[in-house]
């Protein structure tokens, strides 16, 4: 993919949902930097501290996925702040943001969040 500066990025995304193994998703995440990607997108490993050493073991940005749809924005929200303060570098939501309705109102409140550290 060509960014408008004219750079290329490259992605590769960990995805180990099914397993849920920490040490796994570490895995495929270093696999994906190792084969050229610029970031991982994974899924959070539930807890900060498994999460932690995923981020600590991948030598480029790791970005936490949505995942499956919450039944509350708070769900979300708490998971989004845990990967950050883990050490994640961002995210990488869709279904949690639009399936919750009132599109606009989440993305301010997205924005509003990740100047916050995800709060």
């Amino acid at each position: 993919m060509r960014t408008r500066s004219g750079c290329t990025v490259r992605t590769a995304a960990a995805l180990l949902l099914l397993s849920g193994d920490p040490n796994g998703t570490l895995l495929a995440a270093r696999a994906a930097q190792e084969i050229g990607a610029d970031f991982v997108k994974t899924y959070y490993s539930g807890d900060p501290e498994s999460f932690h050493k995923v981020v600590e073991g991948c030598p480029v940005p790791v970005v936490v996925l949505g995942g499956e749809k919450t039944e509350t924005v708070e769900q979300v929200f708490s998971l989004v702040h845990a990967s950050i303060q883990a050490g994640g570098k961002g995210i990488a939501i869709g279904r949690n943001i639009w399936e919750h309705g009132k599109t606009k109102a989440m993305s301010r409140r997205w924005s509003a969040s990740s100047a916050r550290g995800g709060r």
